[in-house]
């Protein structure tokens, strides 16, 4: 996989010293093509995450509480899931 990645790298940069204008302004057009992409992916998680939350609520009304803990256990180590957070980032 590293042969292909560097043989492209390699043919890059010449392409962009031969033809700096023309290797730029493709770059930036396929940029540009690829922004509503990101965004049609970025609803989709947000979609997702929605449905998993409400899926989550339905499915359990009470969340369960914790084991109560002594004060020195360890809770720095593994704390508790953020509730606030979206559940891609957890």
């Amino acid at each position: 996989m590293v042969v292909p990645v560097v043989i492209v790298l390699v043919l890059f940069v010449a392409l962009l010293m031969a033809y700096p204008w023309i290797i730029l302004t493709a770059g930036t057009l396929a940029y540009l093509v690829s922004l509503p992409f990101g965004y049609l992916s970025y609803r989709g998680y947000q979609e997702r995450a929605r449905e998993a939350k409400a899926e989550t609520a339905t499915s359990s009304p009470a969340a369960p509480t914790p084991p109560a803990q002594s004060p020195t256990a360890a809770t720095a180590v593994h704390p508790l899931p953020d509730q606030g957070r979206p559940s891609r980032l957890n």
